[in-house]
């Protein structure tokens, strides 16, 4: 009976998150595409949290793990190459060197989904994915802070992001007890509902001085 309402639990949280990440990355790419400005938002914690997604859907595919549980970080991951695309185009940074990373991106990361890598290496690989989700979210953190401006990040944005760690925690350690993806979501986790509290925090005080 327990068992039965934890796969219940697990059904529904697994489709709130695949929803809810349809549209999760939509409020910061409407607020950026509609004023063409992509201030306040961190390159480098983009490319970070890019890999990120990229690492745990490649080798959630290659370990079989249903599908109802990574198919989230797909659909982040195509929202995050059109928000990297709007950074890409305001900033104007379009170079050779960009192709050609993005050449080795997509190689690599055919090499992790079609397991061309030996185990070892699979696992060293989903291993990088928690300093990657710190990285990425430590550098829009140090930039939130340095510039005490959320500019265009998007609260809802964020808010959504800590709800699908949390959620991802809970179904991670029913289904499938892998410490390494339960040590990513955790950091996610509490990070992201950082960011959303440096968030309100410091739009409340810009809001006080106007």
């Amino acid at each position: 009976m327990a068992i039965g309402i934890l796969e219940s639990i697990c059904f529904v949280l697994n489709w709130s998150v695949i929803v809810l990440c349809l549209f999760m990355k939509v409020p910061q790419i409407k607020s950026s595409f509609g004023s063409m400005d992509t201030k306040g938002i961190s390159l480098g914690s983009v490319l970070l949290e890019m890999l990120g997604y990229s690492v745990l859907f490649c080798y959630s595919f290659a370990m079989n793990y249903p599908i109802g549980m990574y198919l989230e970080q797909g659909l982040l991951l195509i929202q995050n190459f059109f928000l990297l695309g709007l950074i890409i185009h305001t900033r104007n940074i379009l170079s050779p060197k960009v192709f050609c990373l993005l050449a080795l991106y997509m190689t690599a990361s055919y090499c992790v989904a079609f397991r061309c890598v030996p185990d070892f290496v699979l696992k060293s690989v989903v291993f990088l994915k928690t300093p990657l989700v710190v990285s990425s979210k430590l550098a829009q953190i140090r930039a939130l802070y340095r510039s005490k401006n959320p500019g265009k990040l998007s609260a809802a944005t964020w808010s959504m992001a800590a709800y699908g760690s949390y959620a991802r925690l809970f179904t991670c350690f029913v289904m499938t007890r892998d410490w390494l993806l339960l040590l990513n979501y955790t950091c996610a986790a509490a990070l992201s509902s950082t960011v959303v509290a440096m968030i309100i925090h410091y739009s409340r005080r810009i809001n006080k001085l106007k």
